[in-house]
């Protein structure tokens, strides 16, 4: 992972903040109040189209980036925000981590009571601060205050000062936290730099006020964003990148850590991270043996290539860090394999420098989990945080499926499988002397599977009976990927809560992962369970499905475009053995439906003393406009009755049980 220097708010905002002249400071807080009562601040004073639907009302979100040029910033926040309830409590929280070149300098908050009133104030000297860090090694430190007040509705006015050293690549990325239960009365971003100093900005999901100004011998660029109010809850909604108001910018030229460089596009910043890369891919004399042992023998790259992955994840793990430097410049080759462990930089790296040996050209490749699409316009570094290995089909024999996308940093992901946390995502691929902005390939649909075959023996005295066996295909089986890591309680608690049945036992658990691009999960087990749909006097009503089918009910009505991240198909073959004595009645289950978000449909047949069910659902990934909403609606309407569907059986030999 990348070294980035930020803070995290809870409203997924990322702030900093600064010292500033005293003019610039006086300048841009001159209309905050100073006194013990705040009383425009008042819940009374917010709009009622604002109030409407929100937990919380962002009522100023304000930051000013003082750019000292090329070798740092500080940043002043101020963020005034009222909390109505329990559910918008998370957004008074506050954290921030900082490093040897992030300093916080300042802190300070004060609650108000409804009616604006102070009741309570905290300082720097209040927030509690922690070294511990999910990285194995970095120079954080996590200053933070949680649940500050519990008497709703109440206001949190929260002023920062924070300073950057050192040298950057990006500024702040300013992100109005307008989501869903949260409205925004009054937001304002800041950049004051030096009269010759180039940077490139871009306003992403909106169209806020743009003012250019000078300020004696600084320009002065600020973004003011009129009042939101809190969007609808709905599921299926755009990734957050995709409809947050966000304001991005990156200095033309930047220093980090001392080596310039520039960022007007992907291009010219790929030239400065190649740089970090030279001299990283010596091998120690054992590790070249080992190479050679392993592959020598293999006729095709592609079982060399996998090979060495294979021995990559056996013999080395993946460790987080960040810290100088270090934070994007790897580990070297010869490090990882004395270490025996490295980041996901240091493991891509190691790889390629292992594939090199043996004459398969590969490329170390930039991403981000959390951003899909890098702006075109100019480069952020700051849009990527993970690092991959690139095995080009073009440069490479021949290779089936074409390139290779290597995640070197999981003891679990199947060599060349595009996991879902980065499928999808733009990616900065760096060749021998270029770099290059590709999009990381999806999974289609249909590779994305779920089928079981399940064998049901119901009888009308004992317990009821199942075998299963469920084969989960692509991103379908990545949360099983760790399955064989739970305990045998955790397992059969897991497969119980699939079932639905709190009451069943289950047993004889199997499992496997197999397939390296397209990964297949199997897992076979059985299970019992004394209450299985329920009954009458003569009757006994049967779920269609052990899985429980029944699907989310969607409202009626919709307001924001529709996105479906990950299509998939699920199949059930079900073959379900009946009491003698009983006999099918009625209820006929045969459906079908089919649109353009996807279909399914429903079969069933009996043959003596056995019903046969296939049951199939399908999901379209995609973008939508919400005025397609309606066939959406009306697919998961299906899927929700044909859930509910029950199988009745009848007893023919008396009239009761």
């Amino acid at each position: 992972m990348k070294n980035f220097c930020c803070i995290v708010l809870s409203f997924s905002a990322i702030f900093f903040s600064s010292i500033f002249p005293a003019a610039s400071r006086t300048a841009f807080s001159s209309s905050f109040s100073t006194g013990d009562s705040y009383t425009e601040y008042a819940v009374a004073t917010i709009a009622d189209s604002l109030l409407s639907k929100a937990d919380v009302v962002v009522r100023l979100d304000s930051s000013l980036v003082y750019c000292r040029g090329t070798s740092g910033y500080s940043m002043y926040s101020k963020e005034v925000i009222t909390i109505m309830n329990r559910i918008g409590s998370e957004y008074a929280d506050f954290q921030i981590a900082t490093n040897r070149n992030l300093e916080l300098k300042s802190y300070s908050a004060i609650i108000l009571d409804k009616n604006g009133n102070v009741v309570k104030k905290f300082s720097k000297k209040d927030l509690q601060k922690t070294q511990l860090s999910q990285a194995y090694f970095d120079d954080y430190t996590t200053w933070y205050l949680s649940e500050p007040y519990d008497r709703y509705p109440y206001t949190i006015i929260t002023e920062t000062t924070v300073v950057q050293s050192n040298g950057f690549f990006s500024f702040p990325q300013w992100t109005l936290p307008h989501t869903p239960g949260v409205s925004v009365e009054r937001s304002v971003y800041t950049i004051s730099t030096p009269e010759n100093y180039i940077f490139n900005s871009k306003a992403i999901n909106c169209a806020p006020e743009f003012v250019a100004s000078k300020d004696g011998d600084r320009n002065v660029y600020t973004w003011k964003f009129a009042p939101l109010k809190s969007p609808e809850r709905e599921p299926f909604l755009m990734p957050v990148e995709k409809r947050i108001p966000t304001i991005l910018a990156s200095p033309a030229d930047f220093n980090y850590y001392g080596i310039p460089g520039n960022a007007s596009t992907w291009e010219e910043y790929g030239n400065w991270q190649m740089h970090l890369l030279v001299e990283r891919d010596e091998l120690p004399e054992p590790l070249v043996a080992q190479i050679h042992a392993l592959t020598d023998k293999l006729s095709t790259c592609y079982d060399k290539a996998k090979a060495l992955y294979d021995y990559m994840l056996f013999s080395t793990r993946y460790v987080s860090i960040q810290i100088g430097i270090g934070g994007l410049r790897p580990m070297s080759a010869k490090e990882v394999f004395n270490t025996k462990f490295g980041d996901c930089k240091a493991l891509a790296n190691y790889y390629i420098s292992m594939l090199k040996e043996i004459g398969i050209k590969a490329c170390y490749v930039e991403t981000g989990t959390d951003c899909i699409d890098f702006p075109c316009e100019f480069a952020t570094p700051s849009s990527t945080n993970h690092a991959i290995v690139k095995i080009p089909a073009e440069e490479n024999d021949p290779l089936p499926d074409g390139d290779i996308w290597v995640e070197c940093t999981s003891a679990y992901n199947p060599f060349g499988y595009i996991h879902s946390k980065i499928a999808g995502h733009d990616a900065l691929c760096y060749y021998n002397g270029y770099a290059k902005v590709e999009k990381l390939p999806r999974n289609l649909d249909s590779l994305n599977r779920t089928v079981s075959n399940i064998h049901v023996t119901i009888s009308a005295k004992d317990s009821t009976l199942m075998e299963i066996e469920d084969t989960y295909s692509g991103e379908m089986a990545e949360d099983l990927f760790t399955f064989g890591d739970l305990s045998k309680e955790d397992m059969e608690k897991y497969l119980k809560n699939s079932l639905g049945l709190p009451l069943a036992k289950i047993y004889d658990i199997r499992f496997s992962l197999t397939g390296d691009r397209y990964p297949q999960f199997k897992i076979k087990f059985k299970a019992s369970t004394p209450t299985y749909g329920s009954s009458s006097q003569s009757r006994m009503f049967i779920p269609l499905s052990p899985f429980g089918l029944s699907a989310y009910k969607l409202k009626k009505e919709r307001h924001a475009p529709i996105y479906v991240e990950t299509g998939f198909n699920r199949i059930e073959h079900i073959t379900m053995d009946i009491p003698q004595g009983y006999e099918l009645e009625g209820g006929n289950v045969n459906q079908q439906m089919e649109n353009g978000f996807g279909g399914g449909h429903t079969e069933m047949k009996k043959e003596g003393q056995q019903i046969r069910i296939l049951v199939e659902r399908n999901v379209s990934s995609g973008t939508f406009s919400e005025k397609e909403y309606p066939q959406l609606y009306k697919l998961y309407e299906f899927f929700r009755k044909q859930g509910n569907k029950k199988i009745v059986l009848i007893n023919k030999n008396n009239n009761t049980l």
